[in-house]
């Protein structure tokens, strides 16, 4: 399969609400169902340069697809260019989840998601 590449603009109009309202449905069941591998979140720190990046990551367990998010935010940078010039990617990868993650670690990695904005 070809490496499909999107940008925000592009999704939006492939995706209708009712898509995204099916696919957080089906994520929060499996998440209260115990069934997503969501590790904990990994932060790099670049305090020499007063940056950072998070990677986030998860799966349902069954699915042939996980997803994993990297955000990254550079603030010197914004302030040199007068805008905010935050960075992420999400890259979704085909693949079969065996494994369990226990709900705690889910949880937390839900609470954390809420509070950065999209």
């Amino acid at each position: 399969m070809p490496l499909i590449t999107l940008v925000e603009s592009e999704l939006r109009a492939k995706l209708t609400y009712s898509d995204g309202l099916t696919a957080a449905t089906t994520a929060f069941t499996a998440i209260s169902n115990g069934d997503v591998i969501m590790p904990p979140i990994q932060q790099l720190a670049f305090p020499h340069v007063n940056g950072s990046t998070c990677v986030k990551s998860a799966g349902i367990m069954g699915s042939q697809h996980f997803t994993v998010k990297m955000a990254s935010g550079f603030y010197d940078n914004m302030k040199k260019t007068g805008g905010e010039i935050p960075n992420g990617r999400f890259v979704t990868v085909r693949s079969v989840i065996r494994r369990r993650q226990s709900h705690r670690s889910c949880f937390v990695g839900i609470l954390h998601q809420k509070s950065v904005p999209p």
